[in-house]
């Protein structure tokens, strides 16, 4: 994503986004405000960092989701891979949502990365 954005689903349950196995399936570029409810991410693939979703110095809200099955190399963030590295920040909110279940980590945080977990 490129732009900052809000992207609301019904819940979890009702709606997923899949990437095929084939890519990360959301890359918040970099000093965007990206917020998303009520989806299911999963089934993303890299070779990189954050099969499910790449914060790439960015600041990202989950709220209500699910994410899961996802797979990334070694263990940098299979489910989450929030970024900072080399940078001022990235920041990772997530609340009532679930981080389980993916290949290569749930979650990985960088240095000079924030992340908050609520429920």
């Amino acid at each position: 994503m490129d732009n900052s954005i809000t992207i609301s689903g019904p819940t979890a349950n009702n709606l997923a986004v899949n990437g095929n196995a084939k890519s990360t399936v959301f890359h918040i570029g970099s000093g965007e405000t990206v917020t998303i409810s009520g989806l299911s991410i999963t089934n993303g693939y890299t070779i990189g960092f954050g099969g499910g979703i790449h914060n790439d110095h960015a600041s990202l809200t989950l709220n209500n989701c699910t994410v899961t099955a996802n797979n990334g190399s070694g263990f940098q963030g299979g489910g989450i891979y929030n970024d900072a590295e080399n940078s001022s920040g990235a920041l990772l909110e997530i609340n009532n949502s679930s981080v389980t279940d993916n290949s290569g980590g749930e979650a990985f945080i960088t240095m000079h990365s924030a992340a908050a977990l609520r429920r």
